[in-house]
């Protein structure tokens, strides 16, 4: 590469300054000579082609500690373009958008739309574009979009698989469908897998070497990270526990069955075991004794848990 390429060469070199800094900035050119082993004359060029394309500004200058100059100091410049992500879920998608030093400038959620394939592709392009509205922003500054999908993802031909509560997205390759409305690079994954990956670079587990990050809703999955880099198994389906088999009775079930969202619902109403029929005759039931929530005719996970805050025995 550095005999025949000097493009290449040069886009590495970018590529290092821009991740440098987004782990460690503001940092001078000096500071990002020493770090990264450049020469000062290559970083000098780098960060002139990087402020010329706005990707990187000038932020403040640092008194020297000893006799000499002032440094400038740089940092990205978070407005030089955005990132989408999306969150499909059994029951809501959720969107953001946010800079390119990953602060959240918009959020939006709406009901998954369950009508087929087009309907789900057709809102999630809508959401994104309605959240970089929000973000004050035009569509055309979108870089990129990572979408997360309740089922795994085959890592070799990017189709989605095992989507129990989306069956219309099985075999779909969902990233290049999103790509032509988008018009921008987009990465479809595991959701929980994604989550995994935020906890690590942002979250609880940005110390934690090896941790698995589960999630409950409508379905349950788990992402799993060994070395610091997630783990999907010989076949990319690690972590979906979901499918566990469980002892119940003579047989068993389906740990998702027992546990997710609309489990935790059921199990609710089972034990509840006072349903009544109004004058209309359709069954109604009382969601706890002198709960805020009043009496409706099905109750979901997240009304199951503020009636557990309030007391409620069942």
């Amino acid at each position: 590469m550095n005999v025949g390429q000097p493009p290449l060469l040069r886009r590495l070199n970018e590529t290092a300054v821009l991740e440098a800094l987004r782990k460690s900035g503001p940092m001078s050119r000096a500071e990002l000579s020493r770090q990264l082993s450049l020469s000062k004359s290559t970083i000098s060029q780098v960060v002139a082609e990087l402020l010329r394309r706005g990707l990187v500004r000038e932020v403040a200058t640092e008194r020297p500690r000893r006799a000499g100059r002032t440094a400038t100091l740089l940092d990205i410049a978070p407005e030089a373009g955005f990132v989408a992500g999306a969150d499909i879920g059994g029951t809501l998608v959720r969107v953001a958008v946010a800079d390119l030093k990953g602060e959240t400038r918009a959020r939006l959620s709406a009901s998954t739309a369950r009508e087929g394939l087009a309907a789900l592709v057709d809102q999630l392009a809508d959401m994104v574009h309605q959240a970089m509205a929000q973000a004050g922003t035009a569509p055309g500054r979108l870089l990129a979009a990572g979408v997360g999908v309740p089922g795994a993802v085959d890592t070799a031909t990017g189709a989605v698989r095992l989507c129990p509560n989306l069956s219309f997205l099985d075999g779909v390759t969902l990233g290049s469908l999103l790509e032509e409305r988008l018009r921008c690079g987009v990465v479809v994954d595991n959701d929980v897998n994604l989550g995994a990956i935020g906890e690590k670079w942002r979250g609880c587990a940005d110390r934690a070497t090896n941790f698995a990050y589960m999630a409950v809703g409508t379905g349950v999955g788990m992402g799993v990270v060994l070395d610091a880099a997630l783990y999907r198994g010989t076949h990319g389906f690690a972590g979906e526990v979901g499918y566990l088999p469980v002892p119940v009775g003579e047989g068993h079930r389906q740990l998702e069955e027992i546990v997710a969202g609309p489990a935790i619902a059921r199990a609710y109403l089972e034990h509840r075991g006072s349903a009544e029929v109004d004058g209309t005759g359709a069954r109604r039931v009382p969601l706890g004794s002198g709960s805020s929530l009043g009496v409706s005719e099905s109750v979901d996970a997240r009304q199951v848990f503020d009636l557990a805050r309030q007391g409620d025995p069942v």
